[in-house]
């Protein structure tokens, strides 16, 4: 298991980043649904397929 930053979204006018971008790998399919109900209890929010709302 391994979580790597893969970057930052940044809001124009914002003096922070406040959406840190993660991508979590696991060898485990069931290693990854435990640690994803993990993250999501201490307020990180998934998102899978994102787009920019610009776009």
């Amino acid at each position: 298991m391994s979580i790597e930053h893969v970057g930052f979204i940044s809001v124009q006018g914002l003096c922070a980043k406040p959406i840190l971008v993660i991508i979590l790998f696991s060898a485990k399919r069931d290693k990854y649904a435990s640690c994803e109900k993990t993250l999501a209890k201490n307020t990180w929010k998934y998102v899978q397929n994102y787009t920019d709302a610009k776009s």
